[in-house]
């Protein structure tokens, strides 16, 4: 399977950095085997990557990249949050969660 996404990240490669929809639909496909290379992101892509980590039981891995996130000064939206919470609640981390819902309470609830 590795082999098929370092075939289609040449694919890609040649795509551009531009075409963010499909590069987000390749980090999809990297989250679901857990291997990730720099590529351009935006909240759509880390969103991509943290569920893709949830989704394949990483959990701690998509609250990892959700703090790569901040520290690299990206805004969570409601996907991040979703994905985030669910990672939390899986590996048991209470303050953390109780921090993506402050910053969901203090963002989107006024």
């Amino acid at each position: 399977m590795k082999r098929r996404f370092k075939e289609g990240r040449l694919v890609f490669y040649k795509i551009g950095n531009e075409k963010v929809l499909l590069w987000n639909l390749m980090m999809n496909g990297y989250a679901k085997i857990c291997d990730f290379k720099e590529m351009t992101r935006d909240v759509i892509s880390w969103n991509s990557m943290i569920s893709g980590y949830v989704a394949s039981g990483f959990f701690e891995k998509g609250v990892k990249l959700l703090k790569e996130m901040l520290y690299l000064r990206f805004d969570m939206d409601l996907a991040t949050m979703v994905s985030v919470l669910q990672a939390c609640a899986n590996c048991g981390h209470v303050s953390s969660t109780k921090e993506v819902h402050g910053f969901g309470v203090k963002a989107y609830v006024h």
